[in-house]
């Protein structure tokens, strides 16, 4: 095989990644929605007021570094680990492609998820907080 780079087989390879791991991402953004919301309950709660532009911010900085640096390890643990050598060595893909696959999936979807599903929780959260 040919371990340059090719538009048709990258494609592939993230066509392959989507279908794969769509439960184990659709779960991750479920429990990712489901701290943000109980850290804002929990900041709410201890305050008794809406959260302040700089609550806010931290808890976006915060749960942005832990939560992506978790993802970001468990998506790299993919070209890394012995146990998927295997795979990683009978799929007929450049090292290259594997690794562009899995850094869109950290510095692009990641985020727009993540900023995505923090807004969604965070107007939800003030809104409430406003109603009562």
């Amino acid at each position: 095989m040919n371990n340059t780079f090719k538009l048709d087989r990258f494609l592939l390879l993230f066509k392959k990644h989507c279908v794969e791991n769509i439960k184990q991402n659709l779960l991750a953004t479920v429990v990712l929605a489901g701290i943000l919301l109980v850290a804002f309950v929990y900041i709410m709660f201890m305050t008794r007021k809406a959260p302040t532009n700089e609550i806010q911010l931290g808890v976006f900085t915060t749960f942005f570094l832990l939560t992506g640096s978790i993802y970001t390890s468990t998506i790299f643990g993919d070209l890394a680990g012995k146990k998927k050598a295997i795979y990683g060595l009978i799929l007929p893909t450049s090292q290259l492609e594997k690794y562009f696959v899995a850094w869109i999936f950290t510095n692009v979807v990641f985020p727009i998820v993540y900023v995505a599903v923090y807004y969604l929780i965070d107007f939800s959260v003030l809104t409430l907080s406003l109603k009562g």
